[in-house]
């Protein structure tokens, strides 16, 4: 577990041994303001457990809306599909790993200022022009 780097104000984090590490940077634009998360990865169907790994997996809200506006264009079946852009594992950028990197209440705080999820883009269609 470690100490959430947003409310700490700090810019680094420590962990449960003590030792800090720095704030995990924003896999698109490279920010390090504390406001990054890592959203849930799954495996299949089930949500991957948080790892160390996936520190390196986060994003700014803001960053990550648009990657979900990007992905949306290319969803199949009528179900939005967003992938991770760094290990393709399908994500869920609306939730996130709480007690990560931020702590619940962080958490709560940057998912918030995330946008309406984009409307699902219509399939193809059947009528010719």
């Amino acid at each position: 577990m470690v100490a959430c780097i947003r409310s700490t104000g700090r810019n680094a984090s420590v962990n449960s041994e003590g030792q800090e590490h720095c704030r995990p940077q924003c896999v698109f634009c490279h920010a390090a303001d504390g406001a990054q998360y890592v959203p849930l990865h799954f495996d299949s169907t089930h949500v991957l457990s948080y790892m160390p790994s996936l520190r390196d997996h986060c994003a700014c809200a803001a960053c990550w809306a648009s990657w979900e506006l990007q992905n949306a264009g290319h969803a199949q079946n009528r179900r939005r599909v967003v992938t991770c852009p760094v290990c393709t594992r399908h994500i869920d950028v609306r939730r996130g790993y709480a007690g990560a990197e931020l702590c619940n209440d962080c958490l709560t705080d940057v998912l918030a200022t995330l946008p309406p999820p984009p409307k699902q883009v219509p399939g193809p269609s059947s009528t010719r022009y």
